[in-house]
């Protein structure tokens, strides 16, 4: 490489130590990130992402505030369970072995991992770029209409788009070669408050403390419909909905006649961290995951806990799931760790809507017990029409991530496994037909899949239903066709005088009309 070359890497992504793969693999990114690079990337959308490495990481925050945590998962030859080691960064150029199974757990990735581990398993960049899940600021504008014009990246929005540059999705034909996938989802995590107060003044948006976390992600924090069970009523706690993306990536064995898939890497977010805003309270781990199939007793003994999941990270999780596993190198598939990711990712997804059910039913349970003065009152039910509203925004965002998951794991024609890569349906041999395992692995990721799915259209359904019927009745209030002179009104009987009135003339009418025509015709004759 040439000094040229060297010198234009960015600075934060320089070691005193660094080989020849990271170096030509890390040149490869800065020449078609870098700030001095070729612009015509900038130009088509379809390759947007390939800019964002070199504003890694954002907001100017020093490189490897947050270090990460990586778990290193190996098979040995004529072994059956893998062997669990937490690494350095720097340890890994002399951990990565060619001819054993190695599956990389990273939570909280740095620059400085990319390049290793990059170029030693030779990853597409794009692998990065899509866990990243960000656009350059100059393509974003905030929720103040403040325009950032800067080179450093912030979260890809999900509801406001404004620069279109930023936002144009990559077609799927042009992901046929990928090696990886990518889950997005929300990590439901509650908000214990220190003072009840609080929740007043706290914003919807909730920001990370990019102290911890490298990668900037943002929550949305949902303030669950308080309950007038009693004095006082009942305030839940708060949730922050925080924005998740799980990356997985596998190496195409070099044989397709005899697979062996040897190298695995999955990205995962650490907690979501919130500590410089105090205003949001605690934030509790998330402890409501549904991937046991009974809920723990809270009387087990601390070495009976020990053996179950604690919630306390992803990595963690996923790190629990593989200790189950009992198998061979040879029967190893992609599939089956993509399967504890998925169970995951799927778990997550039932929460999130049990959450937002649990508002939808006591909206229905308000409406029911509404006394007469409130069901009059526009304003009230014009609030309880507001929170609809943002619940059915991040429903309808939320389905289409759900079915972004679900098309993935569906079997589609041709032999092939939704929008995963094409190598990974490949069985042993070149077989075409899955493992049994892997088979296994598949129909139970489609399971979990449907099911967060068909939560998330009912929950969708049942908001769409109770807008419906709020905004009738407001029409009907603000029409003026719902007054004191209605049925159960203080003046109904003003409305029955008049109508017997206007009945009595009718009538009058109607009989008195016919004489008083004869009349006139006998005195013309």
């Amino acid at each position: 490489m040439s000094q040229q070359q060297q010198r234009s890497i960015p600075s934060y992504l320089r070691t005193q130590e660094q080989d020849a793969a990271s170096l030509g693999y890390m040149a490869f990114i800065d020449q078609i990130a870098g700030p001095d690079g070729p612009r015509h990337f900038r130009e088509f959308a379809a390759l947007r992402d390939f800019i964002h490495l070199d504003g890694f990481p954002q907001h100017g925050i020093p490189p490897c505030v947050g270090k990460p945590i990586i778990t290193v998962a190996t098979l040995m030859p004529n072994t059956t369970a893998f062997e669990f080691q937490n690494v350095e960064t720097h340890e890994l150029g002399s951990i990565i072995d060619p001819d054993v199974l190695q599956l990389f757990l990273v939570e909280n990735v740095t620059p400085e991992l990319v390049k290793v581990l990059g170029g030693h398993l030779e990853i597409d960049p794009q692998f990065f770029l899509d866990y990243l899940d960000a656009i350059p600021g100059e393509f974003n504008i905030t929720k103040e209409g403040e325009d950032i014009a800067r080179p450093d990246l912030v979260p890809t929005p999900w509801y406001r788009l404004q620069s279109l540059e930023g936002h144009l999705p990559m077609l799927r034909s042009s992901r046929a070669g990928c090696e990886h996938i990518r889950m997005r989802f929300v990590g439901p995590r509650q908000c214990r408050r220190p003072h009840a107060d609080n929740r007043r003044h706290a914003k919807e948006r909730m920001r990370p403390d990019l102290q911890r976390m490298n990668v900037e992600r943002v929550a949305g924090l949902q303030i669950p419909i308080a309950r007038d069970t009693g004095v006082g009523g009942r305030q839940f706690d708060n949730v922050a909905m925080t924005r998740q993306c799980a990356s997985v990536w596998f190496k195409t064995p070099a044989d397709p006649k005899k697979p062996e898939w040897l190298k695995g890497l999955v990205l995962l977010d650490p907690p979501f961290d919130h500590s410089s805003q105090k205003e949001y309270g605690e934030m509790m781990l998330s402890m409501h995951r549904t991937c046991l199939a009974y809920l723990a007793p809270f009387d087990l003994k601390q070495q009976d806990r020990d053996l179950l999941d604690g919630r306390s990270s992803y990595r963690e999780s996923l790190v629990r799931y593989l200790q189950t596993l009992s198998l061979n190198t040879s029967d190893f598939h992609p599939l089956l760790l993509v399967r504890g990711v998925a169970q995951i990712v799927a778990s997550e997804w039932i929460v999130t809507n049990v959450n937002v059910e649990r508002d939808i039913n006591t909206v229905e349970w308000q409406l029911e017990t509404m006394s007469a003065a409130a069901a009059a009152d526009v304003a009230v039910l014009q609030r309880v029409l507001s929170r609809l509203f943002t619940h059915r925004r991040r429903i309808a965002r939320y389905r289409a991530l759900v079915e972004e998951q679900r098309e993935l794991f569906s079997e589609q024609g041709g032999g092939s496994i939704g929008t995963m890569p094409a190598a990974w349906w490949s069985g042993p041999a070149g077989c075409r037909r899955l493992p049994k395992a892997a088979s296994k692995a598949l129909r139970n990721m489609q399971t979990d899949a449907s099911q967060a799915y068909d939560l998330v259209t009912r929950n969708a359904e049942r908001i769409a239903q109770l807008m419906e019927l709020l905004m009738s009745v407001m029409s009907v209030r603000e029409a003026g066709l719902s007054t004191r002179f209605g049925p159960e009104g203080e003046s109904f009987w003003v409305f029955w005088v008049g109508s017997l009135c206007t009945w009595a003339l009718v009538w009058s009418i109607y009989l008195l009309y016919p004489r008083l025509r004869r009349r006139n015709v006998t005195r013309e004759v």
